[in-house]
C-alpha cells in the first residue's frame, strides 16, 4: 500500500472518530430514550393513583387513498408499585391490544371517533385480552395523552 492511500485511511478514521464524539450525546440520547415512564402519585378519592406513561407507538390505519398513520402516547391509571411493576411486564399486551383494535380500523372512523369512545373501546379491548391471558388487569383506566394524525 503507498504512502497516500495509508493517509487517507488515516484521515477518514479520525474524521469517523471526530463525528463520532461531536455527536455522541445525540446518538446515546436516543438510545437512552425510555419508551415507558413513571410519573408522579395522586390521590383520587382514598386511594394512590400513579400513571405509566406508554410513548411512541406509531399505528398504522386503513385508507384508501394513501398510508396513514397514528401516534398515540397513553397514561395507564394503577395504584401501588407492586400494580407499577406488573403494568410494566405487562406494556408489550397493552400495546399489542392497542395496535390490534386501531390497525384494523379506518382512518375516517378513528379521526372522527371521540376521545371517550376511543377510551372506551381501548378499555374493552385490554380486558378482553387479559382475559384470554387469564391475568388479571394491573390498571383500572387509561388515557390518551397524545394524538397525532398523518
Amino acid at each position: 500500500m503507498n504512502s497516500k492511500k495509508i493517509w487517507v485511511i488515516i484521515l477518514l478514521i479520525a474524521l469517523v472518530a471526530a463525528l463520532a464524539v461531536f455527536f455522541r450525546n445525540t446518538i446515546l440520547g436516543e438510545a437512552n430514550s425510555q419508551p415507558v415512564t413513571i410519573s408522579k402519585s395522586f390521590i383520587r378519592g382514598n386511594k394512590a393513583v400513579q400513571f405509566v406513561e406508554i410513548k411512541n407507538m406509531v399505528i398504522t390505519l386503513k385508507d384508501n387513498k394513501s398510508e396513514r398513520y397514528l401516534q398515540l402516547e397513553l397514561g395507564v391509571a394503577t395504584g401501588d408499585d407492586n400494580d407499577i411493576k406488573k403494568v410494566v411486564a405487562m406494556v408489550p399486551v397493552i400495546r399489542a391490544a392497542t395496535v390490534s383494535l386501531l390497525s384494523s380500523m379506518d382512518y375516517q372512523a378513528v379521526r372522527h371517533t371521540s376521545i371517550v369512545d376511543l377510551r372506551r373501546q381501548l378499555m374493552n379491548e385490554y380486558k378482553s385480552d387479559f382475559e384470554k391471558l387469564n391475568a388479571p388487569m394491573p390498571f383500572d383506566d387509561v388515557v390518551i395523552s397524545r394524538m397525532v394524525f398523518q
